[in-house]
């Protein structure tokens, strides 16, 4: 089971209050561990079981998130939020 919100606001005080203010209300049952990533405009929280398959990457670059696994279409290979955000920016 995994929660998660995401926010894209460029007022950095307002995108701040509501992260600190939803940050306990993420996780919807007790045991999961909550986390987080953001990048210029961008914040996402999450509340997951430790054991959650959750690739994150996040710099100045940009940020993705999987939650779960990506697997290409031709492949067996798992793909990382790293390799899956540079492919889809063309890097």
């Amino acid at each position: 089971m995994a929660n998660f919100l995401v926010v894209v606001d460029p007022d950095p005080e307002r995108r701040s209050l509501f992260i600190k203010t939803v940050e306990t209300l993420v996780p919807p049952v007790e045991g999961l561990i909550t986390n987080s990533c953001s990048t210029e405009n961008f914040h996402a929280i999450w509340a997951a079981n430790s054991k959650a398959p959750i690739s994150v990457v996040s710099d100045e670059e940009g940020a993705a998130m999987i939650w779960g696994q990506a697997i290409a279409q031709d492949s067996s290979t798992i793909i990382d939020a790293k390799e899956l955000r540079n492919q889809w920016i063309g890097l």
